[in-house]
């Protein structure tokens, strides 16, 4: 393996253990609820589909275009508080929603 190949999975691994850390309580409170309501058991295929949609269309995204970190970091740092929030006043969909904001 490559060592920017290396890099980058390291870097993604972190990333993701870290968008799990934040959002644990949101996400095990929707594994519980797709687990214990027939309704909302579909919940446990949308990751996997989306991606594998993801991947299989990633050559149709940009590649080069300027980025902004601080921004980025910014809007990360408003959905983690806006999760946190959410999960202090026991406000279900403000503590899930977030998740989508810092995923993208």
């Amino acid at each position: 393996m490559k060592v920017g190949n290396r890099r980058a999975w390291v870097v993604g691994s972190i990333l993701v253990a870290a968008f799990v850390f934040a959002f644990f309580s949101p996400i095990a409170s929707m594994v519980q609820t797709w687990w214990s309501i027939p309704d909302y058991s579909h919940g446990f295929f949308v990751l996997p589909v989306a991606i594998y949609l993801g991947w299989s269309r990633r050559d149709r995204m940009p590649t080069r275009g300027r980025s902004a970190p601080v921004i980025g970091l910014i809007i990360v740092a408003v959905a983690v508080g806006a999760s946190l929030f959410g999960t202090l006043s026991h406000v279900r969909p403000l503590a899930q929603y977030p998740m989508v904001l810092a995923a993208a």
